[in-house]
Parts: structure tokens; sequence; C-alpha cells
């Protein structure tokens, strides 16, 4: 007798074994469109030949679907059939107005800080010497030269301390508010024994107020910055002895901190 021909490979026809399981997933799938379909039109018609295909199709004849409520079929519909774009809306319009409020809030902060350093400033006759701007998200402290320190030093002068006081009390406990200090020098190379260049100069000076309003003040050292930008940035012409004066200065940038959209470092990237 001959011999039968064994099969190879895996061992017999037939579907692979994963086919069942995607069959089933498909099936599944298939269901849940078919309730979704079915519930955004709330036709009870089709509720019950959904209902009756679930069943196997018989086994005791048709039953009674029971009424399907006007509203919860709107809610069905809302939520299927149009998608759920109409919950999240009044959600997204409520956050846009608190936002708008915190920033108007916030703006009104800075408005009365920059109010209350003008009065400082112009009743110790410093209103010329130290310049209060305000910006969108900013104010700025500009201080002339020879304010904070001597020409060619680093070194904070005592009478400038009272200033860096006032400014260090009045943004005490305020978490949302960053502070960056510039130095700023004029065009005319300097080269001591203590500073190679102008770009020392600015630095040793910024760090020198920052210091002060870290380990004198206690203010947080994470929302307090420091940087030297030498003679790059200038606001007059360096061509002229008033020129030079005018970018031999100290700049305090303070600014509104928020979270979702970081304007503090957005507002600084601004030349």
């Amino acid at each position: 007798m001959a011999r039968k021909k064994q099969n190879g490979g895996d061992g017999g026809g037939g579907s692979p074994a994963w086919m069942a399981t995607y069959a089933d997933l498909v099936t599944l799938l298939f269901a849940l469109f078919v309730m979704m379909f079915a519930f955004s039109e709330v036709d009870a018609a089709r509720v019950e030949a959904m209902a009756q295909a679930m069943r196997g199709g018989g086994g005791g004849g048709a039953r009674r679907v029971p009424q399907v409520s006007t509203n919860f079929g709107e809610g069905i519909n809302n939520l299927i059939g149009n998608g759920i774009t109409n919950m999240p809306v009044a959600t997204l319009v409520a956050s846009d107005e608190e936002r708008e409020a915190n920033a108007h809030r916030r703006q009104e902060e800075l408005s009365n800080m920059a109010s209350e350093f003008r009065t400082y400033f112009a009743d110790r006759n410093l209103n010329e010497a130290v310049i209060v701007q305000e910006g969108e998200n900013y104010v700025l402290l500009r201080f002339a030269d020879g304010v904070l320190f001597d020409s060619g030093r680093a070194d904070l002068r005592p009478e400038a301390l009272e200033a860096l006081d006032a400014i260090a009390n009045q943004l005490a406990g305020l978490d949302d508010i960053e502070v960056m200090i510039e130095g700023h020098t004029d065009n005319v190379p300097i080269s001591t024994a203590r500073f190679r260049d102008n770009l020392d100069l600015s630095q040793a000076r910024s760090a020198e107020v920052w210091r002060y309003f870290v380990n004198a003040r206690g203010m947080n050292p994470t929302s307090v910055g420091a940087i030297g930008l030498s003679e790059y940035r200038p606001i007059a012409d360096n061509a002229t002895p008033e020129g030079r004066q005018a970018n031999r200065r100290v700049e305090m940038r303070i600014m509104n901190v928020n979270p979702a959209t970081n304007i503090a470092r957005a507002m600084y990237s601004i030349p």
C-alpha cells in the first residue's frame, strides 16, 4: 500500500489562529458603529432591528421596544451624530476669558508698580537718573551712569543700596515676576587688572546687583537673572560724550511670568 504523503509546514489547512481574534475585533467595531448610527437617528424601528440581530434574529417573536426620550436622542445626536465639539466650546471660551482677565490684572499690577517707582525716585530727585518705562508685560528701570557704580568699578555704591532695597520690597512675595538685570557700557575699551574688557565690566556689574538681591535680600535666584551686554546695545550715539554717558547704564527688566506662553522670556527675546 502506498504511504500517504505527509504535509509539511504548520500541519494542515485552515485559517491561522490570529484570524479568529481579528474577526472578533472587526465584528465588535462593526457593532459599535451600528449602535452609534442607530442612536444618532433615534429610530425605534432601527433600534428594534438591531436588538433582534443581537439576540440572534428570533426565538420569541418581536418584543416591544421602550420609548426613547427626545432629550436622550438630542444628547446622543450632539455627542455622536455631530461629534463632541459642542461640549468643550464653553470650557474653552471660559478659559480664554479667564486668561484675558488674568492678563489685565497682571498689567494693572505692573502699572501700579511703575507708578510707585516713579514717585519713589522723584521724591529723592532721581527721576532723571532713574528712568521708569512701562511696556506690555514688563516695567523697565534704567539706572544712569554713576547711580549704582562709580566709573570703571563694579562695587555697589552705599547710596545705591537704599534704591535696591525699595525695589526688593516692591517685588517681595510676587511669585509670578522675573527680573533680568542688564549691564551696558559705551564703546571705549577698558583694560584693567580686574576687567579685561567692557564685557567683563558689564557682567560684573549685573552680577553684583544679582548677588545683592539674592544674598542680601533673599530673592528667589530662579526668578532673577543677570547678563552683561557690553557696548552692543547702545541707546545713544557713542560718537559724543553725552551719548557714551547714556550708554553706560544698568537696566532692570521686571517681567510678568505666564506659564502658558512664557511671556517673560518671550519679552526678553525682543531686542
